[in-house]
């Protein structure tokens, strides 16, 4: 993946259809790991999901519900949209022309968040950020990413 962003191969990096063919050699399968979180930014699978109106819309704002997961900000495909199928067809096929896989593990697939309810909030805003017994108030202010932290609102 190029910065954790689904549907990508950084190839570069990762000789991966050398490696997916030496398994497929060897009696053995390749199983890229897919996310829910579709990472917010210019790459086609959020280009292509705006595109089509696919993301699970925000009850709080306009616009679509922000999550955090491991490519930072991300939206989710609305699965009970008519076109959500479709979609996550074409991107695997994408992904498929890139690297021949054998089958799919779509991980963090129950829409998982690093965030306790939608996140990051607007720039600006207050958030408390708790790690274990660890507290403190944050200024959040850009795309952040958040391992092991719960984010809530606070109300001042």
């Amino acid at each position: 993946m190029v910065d954790f962003q689904d549907f990508t191969i950084d190839a570069k990096r990762y000789p991966l259809q050398e490696f997916a063919d030496f398994l497929n050699k060897n009696g053995l399968k390749y199983i890229p790991i897919i996310d829910a979180g579709i990472a917010v930014g210019d790459n086609v699978a959020f280009n292509e999901g705006v595109k089509r109106d696919l993301f699970i819309k925000s009850t709080a704002e306009k616009g679509y519900l922000y999550g955090i997961v491991w490519p930072g900000r991300v939206h989710y495909v609305d699965f009970f949209n008519p076109n959500a199928t479709k979609y996550w067809g074409e991107m695997l096929d994408m992904l498929y022309q890139q690297i021949k896989f054998n089958g799919v593990w779509l991980d963090m697939n129950e829409a998982s968040n690093f965030c306790d309810g939608e996140c990051p909030p607007p720039a600006g805003t207050r958030y408390l950020i708790r790690h274990q017994n660890y507290l403190k108030i944050f200024k959040v202010c850009s795309i952040i990413k958040l391992y092991g932290l719960l984010c809530f609102p606070l109300q001042v």
